[in-house]
């Protein structure tokens, strides 16, 4: 038994030295290699019925609570647009009651240069008022809304978030 062992010990030596070469046929062709990207996305809250079967195998009940939040966030933001929106009413509102009062105020103070006998100073001071008042009553707005609109937005949805941060510590 050890004179069988001795010779396949040697066979395993002897087959360990020999270099083994894989040498590649020439009648085979070179393999080709084909890739498949595929970009999916979706917009809201909900995501498509594939992704929300896909959470529910994964996760059982993850569809619900998905639509929960949904809900939940809908909610919320109703009740914060019900907030914003007559304090912006409320904001424009003086706004324009301050307007009008400035616009008296300039008026008086042009009647009463004029009548000191500043009629130069009242003259610029009613072509100022005058043109302030036609281009914001031909346009309907003023030069700076565009930008105070963006700010109101941008302060909107930082109300949005800080709110609905303070809910999720407070849960």
């Amino acid at each position: 038994m050890n004179q069988a062992r001795k010779s396949r010990r040697a066979n395993q030596l002897k087959a360990s030295k020999s270099p083994v070469v894989n040498v590649p046929q020439q009648n085979n062709p070179p393999a080709s290699v084909t890739s498949k990207a595929i970009f999916a996305s979706y917009s809201g809250p909900i995501p498509p019925p594939q992704a929300m079967a896909f959470y529910e195998q994964i996760c059982p009940g993850a569809a619900n609570r998905i639509l929960k939040m949904a809900e939940e966030q809908h909610t919320h933001r109703i009740k914060i647009e019900n907030k914003v929106f007559p304090e912006t009413m409320e904001v424009t509102r003086r706004g324009q009651i301050f307007a009008f009062i400035i616009a008296l105020l300039t008026l008086a103070a042009i009647v009463f240069l004029g009548y000191i006998g500043m009629s130069l100073v009242a003259f610029s001071l009613s072509l100022a008022l005058g043109y302030g008042m036609v281009k914001t009553f031909l346009t309907g707005q003023n030069e700076q809304e565009p930008k105070s609109k963006a700010k109101e937005i941008i302060n909107a949805k930082k109300q949005i978030q800080g709110a609905s941060n303070t809910k999720k510590a407070g849960d």
